[in-house]
C-alpha cells in the first residue's frame, strides 16, 4: 500500500449483514492504491463482523476495528479517526454507497488541491419506492474561499458530513470529532468543521448514494430530548459562523432555518408542551413562534406546503395539531407514482401542481426545500404562475422569527449557556 494515500473511508457497522458489502465494493471496485477503507464494527449481534473480518483478510487496503462497547455510528468514526492515514477523510455509511465511477475524479482532486480543507460533492437520493433524485446543492467545480463559499453557499454547512471529504491535518489540528449527540451529530460535526475550514473544493459530480429506504436509523427514531439538543447545539455553531462571517450573518440564518424546520418536522408536539427540559421548552416556543408568525402573514388562508417529501409531511402534522389548516402540498411530479405523493394522500392531503388553477384558491404557498437554489426556482416558478410573494406565497427563509432566535442578544447569551 502506497504510503501516500489520498483517501481514507471510515465506515461504522452496526447490524447491516445484507448492506455493507454493497458499501465496501463501491469503493474497493475502483481498483485503486491510494485508497483505503477503515471498517469499525460497533458490537453488531449479526453476522457484520464476520465479512468485516473476511474482507480485511483479502485486501491489504482494508483495516478492521472493534468497538470495546455500542457507542453509535458517531462513536464508531471517532474509534477510528485517529487510524486514518488518508490525506483526506470520507466517512461512508454501511447502508450507502458510492459512484465507483466517480471515484478517480476525487482522488485526483485530492492530490490537485492537498491544501483545500473541504471537498463537497453532491450526491444521490434512493427512495422506498426505488426511484433516485439528484441533491445537487453545488452548482459548478472549483476551489473557493470559506468567505465566498457562505456567499454563494450559504446553507451548505447545514448539509451533512456525507457530502464532504475533511482533509485529515484540519480535523487533527482542531481536534475535531463527533458530538456524543443521537440526532444531528452528522451537521454538527460539518458545522464544526466550517467553523475551522478557509477554503473548500465543490464537485458538482454526484459522488454519494443515500439510501433513504433504511428504517432503523437512530435519527429517524430521536425523541424529543435528542432532536432539541441537536437543534441547540446546531444553533451555537452556527452563531460562531456567523462571528466568523459576519458580513454574511444573514445569509448564515439560512442554516439554522433549514436545521430548525428539519427538527420541527420530527418533534413530538404533545411530549414538548409538558417537558421541563430546557432545550426541549425553547424548542417548543421556538416552533410557537413560527407558527404565530406564520398565522400573522397569511392570517384567513390555508397553507399549502412545497414540496411533498417526508419533512415537510412531519412539518404538516405538527402544524395542523396546532391548528393550523393545511389545504394540501404542491409538488412539480404530482404523479400518483411518486413515493411522497403517495405518502401525503395517504394521510388525507391533496397534492397540487404549482401550475394547477386551484392553487391560488386552495391557499397561501410556504416553500421548504433542504436546497436554498432549488427554493429560489420554485419561488420563480410560482411568480410566473401569477403568484406574489408575501401575498400568495412565503419561503421560510424570509420569516424573522429564526433572525431573533440566532440574533437577540439574550437569547445568544441563554443559548451559549444551555449548551455549556
Amino acid at each position: 500500500m502506497p504510503k501516500d494515500l489520498a483517501l481514507s473511508f471510515i465506515i461504522p457497522v452496526y447490524n447491516r449483514e445484507r448492506l455493507v458489502e454493497r458499501a465496501l465494493q463501491s469503493v474497493l471496485s475502483a481498483g485503486l492504491d491510494e485508497v483505503e477503507v477503515l471498517l469499525v464494527d460497533d458490537c453488531s449481534s449479526d453476522g457484520s463482523a464476520r465479512i468485516c473480518a473476511d474482507y480485511a483478510a483479502r485486501f491489504d487496503n482494508v483495516r478492521f476495528f472493534r468497538t470495546p462497547r455500542n457507542c453509535g455510528p458517531g462513536g464508531a468514526r471517532n474509534h477510528a479517526l485517529p487510524m486514518a492515514r488518508g490525506r483526506f477523510v470520507f466517512f461512508l455509511d454501511s447502508d450507502d454507497y458510492v459512484d465507483t465511477d466517480a471515484l478517480p475524479q476525487v482522488v485526483s482532486i485530492t492530490r490537485e488541491h492537498p491544501d483545500t480543507d473541504l471537498i463537497f460533492l453532491n450526491c444521490t437520493v434512493i427512495y422506498k419506492d426505488g426511484s433516485l433524485r439528484s441533491y445537487s446543492p453545488a452548482r459548478e467545480t472549483g476551489p473557493l474561499g470559506m468567505a465566498e463559499c457562505v456567499k454563494r453557499y450559504p446553507t451548505l454547512a447545514s448539509n451533512t458530513f456525507c457530502m464532504f471529504a475533511f482533509r485529515r491535518s484540519l480535523l487533527q489540528a482542531n481536534r475535531l470529532c463527533f458530538p456524543d449527540l443521537a440526532y444531528m451529530e452528522d451537521i454538527c460535526f460539518t458545522l464544526s468543521a466550517f467553523c475551522c475550514a478557509t477554503s473548500i473544493y465543490l464537485c458538482a459530480r454526484p459522488f454519494y448514494v443515500y439510501n433513504h429506504v433504511t428504517e432503523d436509523s437512530l435519527s429517524e427514531n430521536a425523541g424529543n430530548s435528542e432532536l432539541c439538543g441537536g437543534l441547540m447545539r446546531c444553533a451555537g455553531l452556527c452563531r460562531q459562523l456567523c462571528d466568523r462571517h459576519g458580513a454574511y450573518s444573514q445569509m448564515l440564518l439560512r442554516c439554522l432555518t433549514r436545521i430548525a424546520v428539519i427538527a420541527f418536522s420530527r418533534l413530538n408536539l404533545e411530549q414538548a408542551a409538558i417537558s421541563d427540559q430546557p432545550q426541549v421548552r425553547r424548542t417548543y416556543d421556538l416552533f410557537l413562534r413560527f407558527c404565530a408568525e406564520i398565522r400573522l402573514r397569511f392570517p384567513s388562508r390555508a397553507l399549502l406546503l412545497c414540496v411533498a417529501n417526508n419533512k415537510t409531511l412531519g412539518l404538516a402534522r405538527n402544524l395542523k395539531g396546532l391548528g393550523l389548516h393545511i389545504a394540501g402540498f404542491l409538488d412539480n411530479n404530482p404523479s400518483a407514482e411518486n413515493w411522497n405523493v403517495k405518502c401525503c394522500s395517504a394521510e388525507g392531503f391533496s397534492v397540487f401542481h404549482p401550475e394547477h388553477a386551484a392553487v391560488e384558491e386552495a391557499g397561501a404557498v410556504l416553500i421548504f426545500n433542504d436546497n436554498y437554489q432549488t427554493v429560489s426556482e420554485l419561488e420563480r416558478q410560482l411568480s410566473s404562475y401569477g403568484l406574489i410573494q408575501n401575498r400568495d406565497y412565503l419561503s421560510i427563509y424570509n420569516l424573522e422569527v429564526f433572525s431573533d432566535f440566532l440574533f437577540h442578544e439574550g437569547e445568544t447569551r441563554q443559548a451559549r449557556g444551555d449548551l455549556g
